[in-house]
């Protein structure tokens, strides 16, 4: 017997910078809508109204009720229609669904006047989230494009009762990561092992508190990560900067007048899609990034690794002391990154 939920998107994250690939299935990564349809002039429910999510094939029907649910939703904004015989259909805008959490939204359909007539409504969100058991916070994909950010880790250091990586003043190395679901944290020292690049991205989860059960091995919080899934066209997407640091402390930063557009530069870009032939049922998403930066701190190169002195004498007019060095300025704690990764996500 084939589980009800199987007709659900099964992820198939390849980390290719570890050079591993793990099966994942649907589990705090994916949002729920629910709610109720109703008749707008005699209140009464309406049965087997189709709900539909406008550019997937996600969709439920209302029971005897007039309840639906859908699940297994991947975290973003949609428009979700309600249509039925005799009625004129209606869309809700601005949709947005995230992890672990029920979207409500409910339909009041009007006997249909005019053919082909569709009522648009705007979504807003609840102040009070009547499901939240947990003291947490998200942000989007579209938030974290537009925060002056380099990593993910630095978006977790914005939340309130984050501090540099400690969640409520606990230590560093109790706090769980995901990415998809999948762990991963070091075994050794407790702390990210890798984590993805902002513009892969669709929503961070931080839970500083009172987490349910499922989370397991965590005792100060849980940053949840979840990696977008491609849509159906191909889409590219490239960005990058260049600059330097300035300072008019020249006598305590060495070099630092020399301001070089090349000191520093990051590029990213990513690449999505459906893969040709496969009807859309299977769409891969590609992203990587290469970062520099040559930092603040120069040294001049008076040595090389090859010189050799002699101190052996007693006068220390005597003493030899070989430096081949050519006195020039070198980056004393530069950063030079490069990630590749990749997603296959298959409907089956």
């Amino acid at each position: 017997m084939i589980p009800k939920h199987f007709h659900s998107p099964i992820s198939i994250l390849i980390l290719l910078f570890l050079g591993i690939s793990v099966v994942k299935l649907p589990a705090g990564t994916t949002g729920k809508i629910s709610g109720n349809v109703i008749d707008a002039r005699t209140k009464e429910p309406l049965i087997g109204v189709n709900i539909q999510i406008l550019g997937t094939t996600l969709g439920a029907s209302t029971d005897d009720d007039g309840v639906y649910f859908i699940l297994n939703i991947p975290p973003g904004v949609y428009q979700v229609e309600a249509t039925y015989v005799g009625y004129a259909s209606r869309i809700f805008k601005n949709v947005k669904v995230s992890v672990d959490q029920t979207t409500k939204i409910s339909f009041e359909l009007q006997e249909k006047a005019i053919e082909g007539e569709t009522v648009e409504v705007v979504a807003e969100q609840p102040i009070i989230k009547k499901d939240l058991t947990s003291t947490e916070s998200r942000v989007s994909g579209k938030q974290i494009e537009l925060l002056p950010i380099e990593d993910v880790a630095t978006v977790v250091n914005l939340q309130a009762g984050v501090v540099e990586g400690h969640f409520r003043g606990g230590r560093s190395n109790e706090v769980k990561y995901l990415i998809d679901g999948v762990s991963v944290n070091d075994v050794f020292s407790g702390a990210s092992a890798l984590q993805p690049e902002t513009n892969s991205v669709e929503e961070v989860q931080v839970l500083v508190g009172t987490f349910n059960a499922e989370y397991g091995e965590a005792l100060s919080g849980v940053v949840n990560q979840v990696t977008k899934i491609a849509g159906n066209k191909l889409t590219a997407r490239f960005s990058g900067y260049s600059g330097d640091y300035v300072s008019s402390h020249s006598n305590l930063f060495q070099h630092i007048e020399d301001v070089s557009p090349t000191s520093n530069y990051n590029f990213q870009g990513s690449l999505s899609g459906p893969i040709p032939g496969t009807n859309r049922s299977l769409k891969f998403f590609l992203a990587g990034r290469y970062f520099y930066d040559d930092g603040y701190i120069y040294g001049r190169r008076v040595f090389n690794p090859s010189d050799s002195s002699n101190f052996s004498a007693n006068n220390p007019a005597d003493w030899f002391i070989g430096n081949t060095g050519d006195s020039s300025f070198v980056p004393m704690n530069f950063d030079r990154r490069f990630s590749l990764q990749g997603k296959l996500s298959i409907k089956v």
